[in-house]
């Protein structure tokens, strides 16, 4: 896991955008601010355990242009941490924190290592997605699947393939495939609600 200071100007990216795929905890300091130093050194020491589970972010209030930033966090006092996992804010605590008291925070978010692998898989598969590679992709997630048959999950990052590569019969056959959890997700409800509009479209 990495811990580093982030300025202002990359806060959408390193915190929000990052923390769709991985929880970002951000921590909120300043310099001079002594409880502050106490939390920053548990964090310092933490970091390691987590790998690339969980992310941490430093952010200064002294920044300039911070204010928009603790505003939409609502951070009136420091230090104070934010946990945002999909762009939300999942958990916060102010004040100091011992390590115990860090670690209770974080580990509802910490990803498991079955969510890490299919966090991996799924920013490989974006890349390759981006620069419209799609027999890799589906490459990419064949061999997942064949060396981790019990994470179904990854069926979603396939179902997503197939509709970037407009293979609407695959993809309707696919989500039949589906785990009953699975095809009452959020992805695989998206999904489908885009398809259907394609569907029309063409009609």
């Amino acid at each position: 896991m990495s811990l580093k200071k982030i300025p202002v100007k990359d806060f959408d990216v390193a915190v929000l955008t990052s923390s769709w795929h991985t929880p970002v905890a951000v921590f909120f300091t300043a310099k001079g601010c002594v409880p502050c130093d106490s939390v920053l050194q548990t964090l310092t020491e933490l970091a390691p355990e987590y790998e690339e589970r969980l992310h941490i972010a430093v952010v200064d209030v002294e920044d300039q242009e911070i204010e928009p930033i603790l505003e939409h966090c609502k951070v009136e006092s420091i230090p104070d941490i934010k946990v945002f996992h999909q762009k939300q804010i999942v958990a916060q605590a102010k004040g100091l924190l011992d390590k115990q008291q860090f670690e209770r925070l974080i580990e509802p978010h910490v990803l498991t290592e079955a969510q890490h692998r299919l966090s991996l898989l799924q920013k490989q598969v974006e890349l390759l997605l981006s620069s419209e590679q799609f027999d890799m992709a589906m490459e990419l997630v064949e061999v997942f699947r064949q060396k981790h048959p019990r994470d179904d999950e990854a069926m979603l990052v396939e179902l997503a393939i197939l509709v970037q590569m407009n293979n609407i019969p695959a993809a309707l056959q696919l989500i039949e495939q589906l785990p009953e959890n699975l095809q009452q997700d959020e992805k695989s409800q998206a999904v489908k609600g885009m398809i259907e509009a394609m569907q029309n479209t063409r009609q």
